[in-house]
């Protein structure tokens, strides 16, 4: 593995296990989170490992940068309006004047056992104008094997087209095969992921960095709780949590 170099990102760090991406001006840009307009990211994250208060400064970092006039939020959490961190996300939406909507689960069984799947809905008011001028936030939490759902992997696809920024959650490496994985622009690994599963990633992602080089820098950004390892595709990218950018020399 060649020598690791960690930069400093901006001048300014991001606490854990807070996951602060505020300064003295408030959130940091979302620009500065993801380069890429209109990211698709992943969370890999167990149980309390603190992805949905990442989601919280994700969510603040839109709410800066477009506001009540360019940002829409849905959420598909079964926690939307029992977490706490889920509930200071929509007050804060709330706060702004974000027109925001939520739901338990995208797709399911409704209580006239009648199935539904909201991505279709959305589909079809998509289909009906152009690329809207307001940019949608969607937030898909503890997925599970709804990840895998066809449907979903076709919106991943349409993300620039229908002006989208969408953040799923899982608890363990999906089942996905590795071209709705490579839809992702950013994955995000949090600890207490299995090292079988993180091989299991490189293998599916194929990333120019060697399997065993990825296993280390992992346990390396991974070492404290909270922490994770920031993976970007094309071009491929790491940083130690959003704030320290990782660099290889000889």
């Amino acid at each position: 593995m060649s020598r690791v170099i960690v930069k400093q990102l901006h001048g300014r760090g991001i606490e854990v296990p807070c996951q602060n991406t505020t300064d003295d001006d408030g959130p940091i840009p979302a620009k500065e989170l993801f380069p890429v307009r209109n990211p698709n990211v992943l969370l890999l994250a167990r149980k309390q490992s603190g992805k949905t208060t990442i989601l919280y400064n994700i969510t603040k970092a839109y709410v800066r940068d477009l506001g009540k006039d360019k940002l829409k939020v849905i959420i598909y959490s079964p926690s939307w309006n029992k977490n706490n961190v889920w509930k200071a996300i929509t007050k804060h939406l709330d706060e702004n004047e974000i027109d925001w909507t939520a739901e338990d689960y995208f797709k399911g069984v409704d209580a006239n056992n009648k199935k539904f799947n909201h991505i279709d809905q959305f589909n079809r008011k998509m289909g009906e104008g152009g690329r809207p001028e307001s940019t949608y936030l969607m937030l898909f939490d503890d997925l599970g094997s709804d990840m895998t759902c066809p449907k979903l992997t076709n919106l991943l696809s349409k993300n620039r087209q229908y002006n989208l920024v969408i953040c799923t959650c899982v608890h363990d490496v999906p089942d996905a095969k590795p071209k709705a994985l490579n839809n992702y622009d950013y994955i995000f690994m949090f600890p207490n992921i299995t090292d079988t599963r993180i091989l299991e990633l490189h293998r599916k992602l194929s990333p120019a960095l060697g399997k065993d080089a990825f296993l280390k820098l992992y346990q390396s950004a991974t070492e404290r709780p909270y922490n994770f390892l920031y993976f970007g595709n094309e071009p491929e990218r790491y940083r130690y949590n959003f704030d320290r950018m990782i660099e290889f020399g000889e």
